[in-house]
Order: structure tokens, then C-alpha cells, then sequence
């Protein structure tokens, strides 16, 4: 088994994958647990997250603006909930609250 640490070999934050910024995804962890973020540790809009398409079916990422707070539902941005979204291959779609 592996162990990941920061230079000083100390902590672990984020695995960032492909780059730094907001366009880019990591691996972070929370306390004991793991999350899906946003390179620069962010947590984004709809508008700012990468259309579902085929390629991304499976995909799961957190919104903070969604429309629905609806189980299955499909995104669409200007909302106030913030969700844990589901690419489904066609849509974003409300896989937790």
C-alpha cells in the first residue's frame, strides 16, 4: 500500500488530477473521509461544471446552485440547493442533498 504526504511528508489535502485550477479535478480528503472537488479546492457552480455527455457517465460532482433538490431530477443552474449531481451519460441529475 501506498502513502500519499505533502513535501514535509506531514499531511495530505488534495490529489490534484491534470492541474491546479478550477478546470481541473481532485481527490481531497475531509476529516476521515474522501471528496470529489475541484482542483483549487473549490465547489462550483452549475454553470462552471463540465456538460454530461457519454464519455462522463458516472461522474459525480457537488452544485451549489441547482434548481431541484429532487432525487433523479434533472440540474439546471440558478437554484439554491446545493447537491451532490449524477451524470447519468445525457444530464447532471440530483443524486443526494
Amino acid at each position: 500500500m501506498g502513502l500519499l504526504t505533502n513535501e514535509a511528508a506531514s499531511d495530505f489535502s488534495c490529489l490534484q488530477l491534470g492541474g491546479t485550477s478550477s478546470a481541473f479535478g481532485a481527490l481531497c480528503r475531509a476529516g476521515t473521509a474522501i471528496s470529489t472537488r475541484r482542483a483549487d479546492n473549490t465547489v462550483g457552480t452549475f454553470a462552471t461544471t463540465t456538460a454530461c455527455a457519454a464519455g462522463l457517465e458516472g461522474g459525480i460532482t457537488v452544485v451549489t446552485d441547482s434548481n431541484t433538490a429532487i432525487w433523479g431530477a434533472t440540474i439546471a443552474g440558478g437554484g439554491a440547493n446545493r447537491v451532490l449531481a449524477y451524470c447519468n451519460g445525457t444530464n447532471w441529475t440530483v443524486a443526494g442533498k
